[in-house]
């Protein structure tokens, strides 16, 4: 059964380009998987946007819903930071087009994939290679690459990490998108000085029949909740469990792990295509414990 999508299209496109941010908050828009869009100060950074079938070799791959949007139709964002190589979160038929359509549009990658998007036609010059440590800076946006295993660290010969999680710094609000990830020693030890408003974390898991397929795994949703608490996250984002049938979770057990384990802990379910505008809480900031 296809899920419906919130919204899509030109009235996503216009949504997107119509909404007035106000200065203390970011709004973000799901696009799917782990597809994010998120304005703040009139400019626009996607986050592993996935439009295409690319996948859908089969109904193995199929999609459990549409794109919200084609790559033509944002050609108007800023930015377009990528993870890691997979195709759901790097996908030439998404890359592509929104490269063409949009000529000032930037792209963010780990560094081994630099020469891949060079590869499918998009000038040196719009792609810049992220390397773990290193803070870019995006027109006062600043990133701040940091290791992610998918589901072992990979590097190249030159020790850049092929799968990579984002810290944007945003003025005073802090995201952190996990992308495709789980917990490894020395993770907490890298997010715990930062003051991460928001936390966007995978929460499909692994387990051996996938990893027979080839499936490679993420945090699980119990994991995910504890390691959005732990760093100090005030608000989290569940993703990466209802576009493929084949690589899913129900959301329902990580909302009632978060109620009975972090009582008071927010989090949001987006819907496909759904707007949400985030606050910053002011003060001191609660560092979440489990319940007893």
């Amino acid at each position: 059964m296809m899920r419906c999508v919130y919204r899509q299209g030109d009235s996503l496109v216009k949504q997107m380009k119509e909404t007035l941010v106000p200065a203390d908050a970011v709004a973000m828009w799901y696009l799917g998987q782990e597809g994010f869009a998120l304005k703040r100060d009139n400019r626009i950074i996607l986050v592993d946007p996935f439009f295409s079938g690319s996948v859908d070799q089969s109904s193995f791959w199929a999609r459990q819903y549409i794109s919200p949007a084609t790559p033509e139709q944002l050609g108007f964002v800023d930015y377009v930071l990528c993870t890691h190589p997979h195709l759901d979160h790097m996908d030439p038929d998404t890359i592509r087009p929104l490269a063409a359509a949009g000529k000032s549009t930037r792209f963010v990658v780990p560094f081994p994939s630099v020469d891949t998007l060079v590869d499918w036609g998009i000038d040196p010059g719009r792609v810049l290679g992220a390397r773990a440590g290193e803070a870019l800076n995006l027109d006062g946006i600043e990133i701040v690459p940091v290791p992610a295993a998918h589901d072992v660290l990979h590097q190249d010969s030159e020790g850049n990490y092929r799968e990579l999680s984002y810290i944007i710094k945003w003025g005073d609000i802090c995201i952190f998108h996990g992308g495709d990830m789980v917990v490894y020693p020395g993770l907490l030890q890298a997010l715990e000085p930062f003051d991460i408003d928001i936390a966007m974390l995978p929460i499909n898991g692994r387990d051996w029949l996938r990893e027979e397929k080839y499936i490679v795994g993420n945090l699980s949703f119990r994991e995910a909740a504890d390691l959005g608490a732990r760093i100090g996250a005030d608000f989290l984002v569940p993703m990466h469990y209802d576009l493929f049938q084949a690589n899913d979770e129900n959301p329902a057990f990580f909302v009632d792990y978060v109620h009975r384990r972090y009582p008071g802990l927010r989090f949001h379910l987006f819907q496909p295509g759904e707007r949400l505008v985030y606050f910053r809480e002011r003060g001191e900031r609660k560092r979440w414990k489990p319940a007893k």
